[in-house]
């Protein structure tokens, strides 16, 4: 499949949720993209874990390094203008035994918020190594949006609020295959910047100077499909 070219300055007025699994997965994927959204849409975070399992150092106390990655987060998303972060705090790792608690939660908040854009993982994916919890958010999300667009449903389930009508436009990134790519050479050293903003995860697990060569490597790759420099690919699913 030949990857289209996604203009995002052209969208505009547009509310987006942008669901990761562990503070520093959105940076890490469509950072740049979220960076040339911020400014003229409305950008709600969701961490689904604060990634309480995200260090090398086995001493570390859990609820310090869930709280240092939380901070992390919000000045990682005050960058490109998110209007609120929303921390689930589900336990990392394990999201994949509390996949039907994610799930109603997530239904709850599409109903609630309405959204035109879904951004998340893409469940089918082969990358590697690719997180668990990643896979079970993809899912999680496709269920959710299904599921918030049936009124019975909702009855059934005591979700108040009116069904989606249409349904969210689902932009998967890190993609099993991609539809679509958003030239980010304009703003790759911020991307850059955005993803050193979460400290904690370069403690000897990641060097940084070897997480850059593989990410200039990464992004480049994506660029050549469409001419650009660097550019961050998307699968994206229309209503």
């Amino acid at each position: 499949m030949a990857m289209q070219k996604l203009d995002v300055s052209g969208i505009k007025s547009k509310k987006i949720l942008a669901i990761g699994a562990h503070p520093d997965d959105l940076e890490f994927a469509v950072g740049g993209t979220l960076l040339g959204l911020g400014e003229k849409n409305t950008i709600i975070v969701v961490c689904v874990t604060s990634g309480q399992m995200g260090s090398h150092d086995e001493d570390e106390y859990k609820q310090d390094l869930l709280s240092t990655r939380e901070k992390e987060q919000r000045e990682a998303s005050a960058e490109y203008h998110a209007s609120r972060i929303l921390f689930f705090q589900f336990p990392d790792m394990f999201v994949t035994e509390q996949f039907k608690r994610l799930r109603k939660r997530l239904i709850k908040l599409f109903v609630k918020t309405r959204p035109d854009i879904v951004i998340t993982h893409d469940p089918w994916t082969e990358y590697f190594p690719y997180h668990p919890d990643h896979r079970a958010i993809g899912f999680a999300v496709f269920d959710a949006v299904i599921a918030s667009t049936l009124p019975r449903y909702l009855k059934k389930r005591s979700v108040a609020g009116k069904p989606l009508d249409p349904k969210p436009q689902l932009w998967l990134m890190h993609p099993h295959e991609a539809s679509h790519a958003v030239d980010i050479s304009s703003v790759y050293k911020k991307k850059l910047a955005l993803i050193k903003t979460h400290k904690s995860q370069f403690d000897g697990g990641m060097v940084w100077k070897d997480v850059k060569t593989f990410l200039d490597e990464h992004f480049r790759r994506i660029g050549k499909e469409i001419g650009a420099e660097y550019a961050e690919g998307l699968h994206i699913i229309e209503r």
